[in-house]
C-alpha cells in the first residue's frame, strides 16, 4: 500500500522520504477493549498509514484541525487512514456498556527521523505547509494534545 501511495505521487524508492519510511516500523495490533466504567481513559496511536478493521462499536477518533472527530464504524470494511502532515494521530474511546474489537496495521517513521515533505512534492507553487520536525519531538507535542 505504501509503495502504491509513493508511486501515485511519482516518488521512487530512492527518495529520502521513501527510504526513511522503509527504516520505520510496521505493527499489527489486535484489540479487544472490554466495557469500561471510565470511558475517558483512551489509548492512542499514530502512524503514516493505518489499515483498520473494526466492529460496529463507535470509538475511533482522529485529530483533525486541532479537534478530536469521531469516525463512524462501517462493519466489515477497512478504514484506510493516512495523513497529509506525514503522521496521523488517533485515539480509541472505550464504551461503558459494550466491548469494542479491532485489528490495525500501522506503518510509521523511525523516531530518529526528521518528518518533512519529499523534495519532489515541494516547489514555488506548492511550498511546505509545516516545518521539518524531528519525529520524536513531533510525538511529544502530539501526545501533549491528547484529551485528558
Amino acid at each position: 500500500m505504501v509503495k502504491a501511495i509513493f508511486e501515485s505521487l511519482e516518488i521512487d524508492g530512492g527518495d529520502e522520504a521513501a527510504e526513511e519510511l522503509e527504516k520505520g516500523s510496521q505493527v499489527v495490533v489486535v484489540n479487544c477493549y472490554p466495557p469500561c466504567p471510565e470511558p475517558e481513559l483512551t489509548p492512542s496511536n499514530y502512524g503514516f498509514l493505518t489499515l483498520l478493521l473494526q466492529d460496529d462499536v463507535e470509538g475511533l477518533q482522529i485529530l483533525y484541525r486541532d479537534e478530536w472527530v469521531t469516525v463512524d464504524p462501517i462493519p466489515g470494511s477497512f478504514v484506510v487512514k493516512r495523513s497529509s502532515r506525514g503522521i496521523l494521530i488517533f485515539i480509541v474511546l472505550v464504551n461503558s456498556t459494550k466491548p469494542r474489537r479491532s485489528v490495525a496495521s500501522m506503518q510509521s517513521f523511525p523516531l530518529i527521523s526528521v518528518v518533512k515533505p519529499s523534495p519532489k512534492l515541494v516547489d514555488e507553487h506548492n511550498p511546505p505547509q509545516y516545518m521539518d520536525t524531528e519525529f520524536a519531538t513531533f510525538l511529544e507535542y502530539v501526545f501533549s494534545r491528547e484529551p485528558k
